[in-house]
């Protein structure tokens, strides 16, 4: 994968080794949070889905 570039909504795009991604450079907390519940479930064949913590709707409105 050498072909990924910046898209209209993106200054600067780049892929990491889960070790070595730069959580304090993520740009939204939603991001935070999907890789966050990601990595919780990696390894499971169900869960049950996710939503945005508590007390954070106004960082998503």
């Amino acid at each position: 994968m050498s072909d990924i570039s910046p898209g209209p909504e993106s200054e600067e795009v780049a892929l990491f080794d889960w070790k070595d991604l730069p959580w304090a450079n993520l740009a939204f907390p939603t991001v935070v949070w999907a890789l966050t519940h990601f990595s919780s479930v990696r390894n499971r064949a169900a869960f049950v889905p996710f939503s945005n913590p508590p007390g954070t709707e106004q960082l998503t409105r």
